[in-house]
């Protein structure tokens, strides 16, 4: 206590009860910065190693412009595999490489009755897509402890159709009454007119998520966007909501 009282007296502290407020809290800070620096080495350790992951996923894509003013909307599920890949041994940073099969559908319209007018049409369009795509996400891992994990992600993405098929419905209306229907089915990916394909065989894009894990199982979410334009003036977005098991 003297020792105390002469150290105090000899460094002009006038108010000892603010001194020992900053010891305790240089003492607190350097106990917090220790903590942290232990918890990040204890995730890098833990987090260092690679894994697989298969997902299956809820996947919406629309877009709002074309030029016939439709509004695509597409509906359908993902099933993903994927590798992860660690690229330090100190920072628990990933690379994910794998594959993706979308099966989707759509059914979009063009309403152009007119009550008034001789002759107006409804068309209605019903369309079905698959396509193989090859995804590309750099993600980090933060171990929050031994069985939750959050992993933020950024993303690309290059992928074609296997198929796309839709049917047409054209219903005819004459002053606002039902006239008669035309049928037809079209293959998207062929020359329909002028040597001009409906969708494009080949797409790319950029996407960013998320993903929680707990223990093996995992839930995330994701959005995006096409690089390439489908046709010459609009790009899907797309959404994903996706449930996974890593092993």
């Amino acid at each position: 206590l003297n020792n105390c009282y002469l150290y105090i007296c000899k460094n002009n502290i006038t108010n000892p009860i603010l001194y020992q407020c900053k010891i305790t809290t240089m003492k607190t800070l350097k106990i917090i910065a220790l903590a942290i620096t232990v918890l990040l080495a204890g995730q890098a350790f833990a987090q260092n190693k690679g894994y697989n992951r298969i997902d299956v996923s809820y996947v919406k894509a629309w877009t709002g412009q074309s030029e016939e003013n439709i509004i695509y909307d597409r509906n359908g599920v993902g099933f993903d595999y994927m590798h992860g890949i660690s690229l330090s041994k100190k920072i628990p940073l990933f690379l994910e490489v794998g594959g993706r099969f979308i099966l989707s559908y759509d059914k979009s319209e063009i309403d152009k009755l007119d009550e008034t007018a001789l002759f107006s049409y409804i068309t209605k369009f019903n369309s079905r897509f698959l396509t193989l795509g090859i995804p590309i996400n750099l993600c980090y891992n933060f171990r929050i402890n031994n069985k939750l994990e959050i992993i933020p992600f950024f993303g690309l993405y290059a992928r074609a159709h296997i198929f796309a098929k839709t049917e047409i419905r054209v219903h005819k209306y004459s002053y606002g009454n039902f006239h008669s229907q035309d049928i037809r089915e079209y293959d998207l990916l062929k020359s329909i007119d002028k040597n001009e394909k409906y969708i494009k065989l080949f797409n790319a894009g950029w996407t960013i998520g998320a993903n929680v894990r707990y223990k093996p199982f995992i839930f995330g979410v994701n959005f995006g966007t096409g690089f390439i334009k489908t046709r010459e003036n609009y790009t899907m977005c797309e959404f994903a909501a996706t449930l996974g098991y890593c092993f």
